[in-house]
């Protein structure tokens, strides 16, 4: 699967903010993918890489997704994590698309929306709560 990084096209999504602390996508989260209820487990690869498995509970979806955490400009020409991820995604028969996801303040809920191969045309909606314990 190719990085999240697009050829001058990244999914439009809400300007990035940076957070007192940083925020943290990874960890086990419930919710839905465009209506179809499941898990979504994200892990840390790198400082602001994650990867991700999204498991549908009553239907056999499955996504594969690679996320990049934007930065966020803190001032005077630095910038921090922050609050947006980019990702492509796969699902292991063929489709492929890019979204991205939007974690809250509180690192407790995530939002968002993907689009299938190379636009963002028929976009879908991931709404996430965090289902372990964090912090």
């Amino acid at each position: 699967m190719d990085g999240c990084e697009h050829a001058g096209s990244e999914p439009p999504h809400p300007p990035p903010e940076a957070y007192e602390r940083p925020s943290d996508f990874a960890g086990a989260w419930r919710g839905e993918v465009d209506g179809i209820a499941g898990q979504l487990r994200i892990d840390q690869l790198g400082q602001g890489r994650y990867y991700a498995n999204f498991r549908g509970k009553k239907r056999p979806e499955r996504y594969i997704l690679s996320l990049t955490q934007s930065r966020a400009a803190m001032g005077e020409g630095e910038t921090a994590p922050s609050n947006v991820c980019s990702f492509t995604w796969q699902d292991g028969r063929g489709a492929v698309g890019s979204g991205w996801l939007l974690i809250n303040r509180e690192d407790t809920t995530i939002t968002g929306t993907f689009g299938r191969g190379g636009s963002m045309s028929g976009m879908g909606v991931w709404t996430f709560v965090r289902a372990d314990v964090k912090r």
